[in-house]
């Protein structure tokens, strides 16, 4: 994620900013990189941008009772109908071929922000 986000600063400049914290075990943790990669792109694409502001990614991810927990977050507000796009379709349809019956997917607002929470439970299919 860290690549990608250069990209996007590289495109953006100091409108973004962006901030990750992950503990030692979700580090270690093996996720398909679509999934989070889906989840960032889509939390840019349909980001708030503030007026004369920063728009802010937070990536936090750890393991909580052997599951991975992952939290991306952006400016903004959740829109209605905005769980129906392509990108969200697509990474729920990731998600029960790589993690079926193991994932739970949230998008939520969270006081001016808006987050999407990934869980998941053991490895990737593909890694089986």
């Amino acid at each position: 994620m860290e690549s990608y986000l250069k990209i996007e600063k590289s495109r953006f400049g100091e409108r973004l900013h962006t901030k990750i914290e992950s503990s030692r075990s979700a580090r270690r943790t093996r996720v398909p990189c679509f999934l989070l990669q889906g989840l960032v792109e889509n939390a840019i694409k349909h980001a708030r941008w503030p007026d004369g502001g920063p728009l802010k990614i937070a990536i936090q991810a750890a393991v909580e009772d052997g599951k991975l927990m992952i939290h991306v977050t952006n400016t903004g507000i959740l829109r209605e109908g905005s769980q129906d796009g392509v990108g969200l379709s697509t990474l729920k349809r990731m998600l029960e071929l790589q993690y079926p019956e193991r994932h739970v997917f949230t998008l939520s607002d969270d006081q001016g922000s808006v987050r999407a929470t990934l869980k998941l439970q053991g490895p990737p299919c593909s890694d089986s």
